[in-house]
């Protein structure tokens, strides 16, 4: 039975729904106005893979896309296996800023990181 670890960051404009993905993920409901996150939250779930003999334990971290958060969020790209870059679909700036949150991501990780783009 083998155990691993992985960091994995939701990263996005505030209000496009990280918060309320990653409360789907984890307690299987949706929530369409959770408060809105302040910093970074940190949470986990462990998942086995398919094969029984593994399981994953996904450290999830929510960060707040607030602007003045940036330089907090910049040492949560260190060491992620992958990253969920969300947008809202019915905000076309949140849609284009995605691909600013994709820069961030390949300029601040230090290792490539696995990204998937989601909408809200």
């Amino acid at each position: 039975y083998l155990s691993v670890s992985s960091k994995v960051i939701l990263i996005g404009d505030t209000g496009v729904g990280k918060t309320s993905i990653l409360q789907r993920f984890l307690l299987g409901r949706f929530e369409p106005f959770p408060p809105i996150s302040q910093g970074v939250t940190f949470r986990t779930r462990s998942v086995p893979l398919p094969d029984r003999s593994t399981t994953v334990k996904l450290m999830l971290w929510d960060t707040a896309g607030q602007e003045r958060y940036n330089a907090l969020t910049q040492s949560y790209f260190t060491n992620c296996a992958a990253a969920l870059v969300v947008y809202d679909i019915s905000d076309q700036l949140s849609f284009e800023r995605a691909g600013d949150w994709v820069k961030q991501l390949l300029r601040f990780s230090r290792e490539p990181s696995d990204a998937a783009l989601s909408s809200q």
